[in-house]
């Protein structure tokens, strides 16, 4: 299998594996699975979500759910329980949370649900 160079990435991310001495493609994967290569690691400098984004897709891995992602998710999937008759306290069994976060999530959902129809 062919690898795709470096050069196949930004100059701004291609800079930061460098300075953090990643120059092979099993290092840089091994720093992404380990969270080495992180926007939170201190020593990643200028190397941010877009640059994470960028890397994991040179890699041919899949892109990583952030925190809005998962909550959205979460709320259109407590809607759907709501619309099949479920209780919130049913939907805070099934998600494992509680009641009143069950009841923010179905909000949540029916929100957006609204602004995908306009």
């Amino acid at each position: 299998m062919k690898t795709k160079p470096l050069s196949a990435l930004s100059v701004r991310t291609a800079n930061c594996l460098s300075w953090l001495g990643l120059h092979r493609r099993e290092d840089i994967l091994r720093a992404v699975k380990d969270r080495t290569l992180h926007p939170s690691n201190p020593k990643a400098r200028n190397f941010g979500k877009k640059s994470l984004a960028e890397v994991r897709a040179w890699l041919g891995l899949k892109p990583e759910l952030n925190e809005r992602d998962i909550h959205r998710i979460r709320a259109r999937v407590a809607c759907g329980l709501r619309r099949e008759g479920l209780t919130l306290a049913g939907i805070g069994r099934v998600l494992r949370i509680s009641k009143e976060k069950a009841r923010q999530h179905v909000c949540k959902g029916e929100r957006l649900e609204r602004e995908e129809k306009t």
